[in-house]
């Protein structure tokens, strides 16, 4: 016994074996304990009237009855009751394999390995080797069976192979044991391999039906052959239960037919399996942290496991912004912008995601919806700084005193093309001109520069900014110290640095800022609206990065600079609060 036994008396109804009900056991979590017999608690009571129920082949009272006798444990085994616990789950883990609950039986055996991985019964008549050996060799056995009926090939062939390594001895119940896992290792093969062949094909038509992304929602050829294609992935998945690949591509047909909801559906089944293969990493990380660790998975077998990790992010990141784009189909607003608050997660500064987000809040905000909260890669949607004036404009030497609230930040409308809020200029003076690198001066190569700007030649301006800065350093270099301009250098990277944004080059983005920001240095006075617009665009390039502490640090610094500015004041209050959530 692993508790004291009850009193009993000859004769009484506690001798009684069985109850009258069957069912009398399994009900006995949701009576009053303090209204029942002790013994009803008594785990080995409870396993023992368990294994009468398996005898008899009611699986859900078994369930039920070793259910129980897990929870009269809760998170701590003692030590006497070690292999009570680890038999419990191995024989639940049967009762489910019984009951389809797949997912339930390899969830239970991975708790039965990860205990025996750790500890060992502490008991005067201990288990030998042996037993242990051919205990971790059932569970194995178990869960393999369960991954294999739910379509987890490549864990089911680890598990396996594994056992078959257990399987050591030429006594004749041991080659019988090599020889069924055996066969059944050729099974999974022989599907494994069908099902490759029904996805193999189903993908060459769909990137010739449909070439463009998935998550674009549109459809350019006609229904029929998509309908076709995503019949050939049903098939696939009749063979290869759960595999992601195939329900993302089925998920992406369901889009461009307009099937909405079936989209819907494919992406939650993907992901609930991405996120149970993370689970199964962790639980086989712990198993081989312990003393008593498995054995080691052969080198092609850890291969599988590898390619199905290293495929991980990349499904997960096209299931969720397929995921998002049905619920946009569907007019789902909130939902699809948490989808994609996701992705963008797996992905910080992905362009395609930045313009999706700005579209649902434009449409959030044409149809009065709120989004709460914000997509984080933005400080706010209306947390742009406005600058005065309707044209847009970039840092020029020649110009007047800037107005202080001209600090560069940018949205992108649903269509991807650019709304732009530019910067204003920074009072330089005239300066003479500086002597000519090849056929154009740095000052002409700048103006060239500001005009592919705002004719919203981005790339083109970004090329321009480049040559200019290598055309100031060249003069420099001919002419003296005397001729470069600090200034000058830090307006071309600023701007650039504005392109780039515009662009969604972040990290480009950032680091010009920050080049500039340190050529100026914190005592630069006369350049102080330059240090300004250099801060905000590089926050707004750190949110969009996600970097989030400092991106706040940057606003901080140029709420400093100019304290009047709401908007910026706005945006510092939207970061710090996200800063503060994610701590």
């Amino acid at each position: 016994k692993l508790m004291p036994a009850p009193a009993r008396t000859k004769g009484s109804d506690a001798d009684m074996d069985l109850p009258l009900d069957p069912l009398v056991a399994p009900g006995l979590a949701r009576t009053n304990t303090t209204d029942t017999d002790i013994s009803q608690r008594d785990p080995a009571w409870l396993k023992s009237r368990g294994d009468k129920f398996y005898m008899m082949r009611d699986w859900a009272s078994a369930d039920s009855a070793y259910t129980l006798v897990l929870n009269q444990f809760g998170d701590k085994i003692i030590g006497q009751a070690i292999d009570c616990v680890v038999a419990v789950y191995s024989n639940r883990a049967a009762c489910k394999l019984h009951t389809s609950n797949f997912a339930g039986a390899a969830s239970d055996c991975g708790h039965a390995l990860g205990i025996i991985s750790k500890a060992r019964c502490v008991t005067e008549f201990p288990r030998s080797e042996a037993q242990l050996k051919r205990t971790r060799q059932r569970l194995l056995v178990r869960r393999g069976s369960a991954f294999a009926y739910a379509g987890v090939f490549h864990r089911a062939t680890a598990d396996l192979h594994a056992a078959m390594l257990l399987a050591e001895g030429s006594e004749p119940s041991v080659v019988s044991d090599r020889q069924m896992l055996s066969a059944d290792l050729k099974l999974i093969e022989q599907r494994q391999l069908e099902g490759k062949t029904l996805l193999d094909r189903a993908d060459a038509l769909l990137a010739a039906e449909q070439p463009q992304a998935a998550h674009e929602g549109e459809v350019r050829g006609s229904r029929e052959p998509l309908l076709h294609i995503s019949k050939l992935y049903t098939q696939a998945l009749e063979l290869l239960p759960n595999n992601v690949g195939a329900l993302a591509n089925r998920a992406a047909c369901s889009l461009w037919v307009g099937e909405a909801l079936d989209c819907i559906a494919d992406c939650k089944a993907g992901i609930t399996e991405l996120d149970q293969e993370e689970t199964r990493e962790e639980e086989d990380i712990a198993q081989r942290k312990g003393m008593f660790e498995p054995p080691p998975n052969s080198p092609e077998v850890q291969q599988l496991i590898n390619d199905v990790k290293a495929l991980a992010p990349k499904l997960r990141f096209e299931l969720l912004r397929r995921r998002s784009a049905a619920h946009t189909a569907l007019g789902q607003l909130p939902e699809a912008a948490r989808e994609l608050k996701a992705a963008l997660a797996l992905r910080p500064g992905e362009p395609a995601v930045c313009m999706a987000l700005d579209d649902i809040a434009r449409r959030a905000a044409v149809a009065g919806i709120d989004l709460d909260p914000l997509p984080p890669s933005l400080p706010a949607y209306e947390g742009e700084v406005e600058v005065e004036g309707e044209e847009d404009e970039v840092e020029d030497e020649d110009e007047g005193e800037a107005d202080k609230d001209a600090v560069t930040s940018e949205v992108v409308d649903v269509n991807g093309n650019e709304v732009e809020a530019a910067a204003g200029g920074v009072t330089s003076g005239k300066r003479s001109s500086r002597p000519a690198v090849g056929t154009r001066t740095a000052e002409q190569l700048k103006a060239d520069a500001d005009e592919a700007f705002k004719a919203n030649r981005l790339q083109r301006a970004v090329t321009l900014y480049s040559k200019a800065l290598q055309a100031d350093a060249a003069a420099e270099w001919l002419v003296g110290a005397s001729v470069g301009g600090l200034v000058f250098r830090c307006q071309c990277l600023a701007n650039r640095a504005a392109c780039q944004l515009k662009l969604r080059l972040f990290v480009e983005c950032v680091d010009d800022a920050s080049a500039a920001l340190t050529a100026l240095g914190a005592s630069s006075q006369d350049a102080s609206t330059l240090r300004l617009k250099l801060l905000a665009r590089r926050g707004m390039a750190l949110c969009q990065l996600q970097r989030y502490p400092e991106a706040h640090k940057d606003y901080a610094e140029a709420v400093t600079l100019d304290p009047d500015n709401l908007q910026l004041q706005h945006d510092l209050q939207m970061i710090s609060a996200h800063v503060s959530s994610s701590s």
